[in-house]
């Protein structure tokens, strides 16, 4: 409903009736001489009238604000309206909904009482291969912790088997270095990729310690 007549005339009126009590005040404080009183009693007659005057002559502002108020009002009454409506005389799409959520949950909770076999049997498997996956797990940060004694002697020979390796190509590499023909120079060449794949493995071997 759009404001178009202003304020209510009971409002009017008090805003009038507030008017005359602030000027009487005034006349009143004005009589017995106290400034501050009569400043007072100026400020609240001011006030009045601005009151008064807004209630008359409303602005379009205060138009606008009322008549948004009055629009947001009617919409949250047709929702209400709406929702009591719906509660008092559901639809046939709303009740089918709703038994259909109703089966639903029905069903659901039946399965939590009464669960199928082979459900019972995938969960117990998953339990076990969760369990086997820990186990596994913990052994490796064992393993990684404490290392077996024989793996540790085992990549301890690797190592030095790779350093004697490692030796007797540098020292293939010194006696051909003495003095290079043609065929010292194939033997050098192979002397020195012997040595790479040596160094190569040492360095494997250290790595896995």
């Amino acid at each position: 409903e759009t404001l178009t007549t202003g304020a209510r005339p009971e409002d009017i009126a008090n805003a009038q009736a507030s008017v005359e009590l602030a000027r009487q005040k005034q006349v009143r404080m004005e009589a017995q001489g106290e400034p501050a009183d009569i400043a007072t009693a100026e400020a609240s007659l001011q006030s009045a009238k601005a009151r008064l005057e807004q209630l008359i002559n409303p602005s379009p502002t205060d138009i606008a604000a009322v008549e948004n108020t009055v629009k947001t009002a009617g919409a949250s009454l047709l929702s209400a309206q709406a929702r009591l409506e719906q509660l008092l005389h559901p639809s046939a799409a709303d009740i089918a909904s709703a038994e259909s959520g109703v089966t639903s949950t029905r069903t659901k909770l039946d399965q939590l009482k009464n669960p199928a076999p082979e459900d019972i049997g995938s969960a117990r498997a998953a339990v076990e291969s969760a369990k086997a996956s820990l186990q596994s797990a913990e052994t490796a940060l064992d393993d990684l912790r404490n290392p077996p004694a024989d793996q540790v002697a085992s990549a301890r020979i690797a190592v030095m088997n790779a350093e004697n390796s490692l030796a007797a190509a540098n020292n293939s590499l010194t006696q051909l270095q003495i003095g290079l023909n043609n065929e010292n120079r194939r033997i050098l060449v192979e002397a020195y990729r012997q040595l790479y794949i040596a160094r190569d493995k040492l360095s494997a071997d250290k790595a896995q310690q």
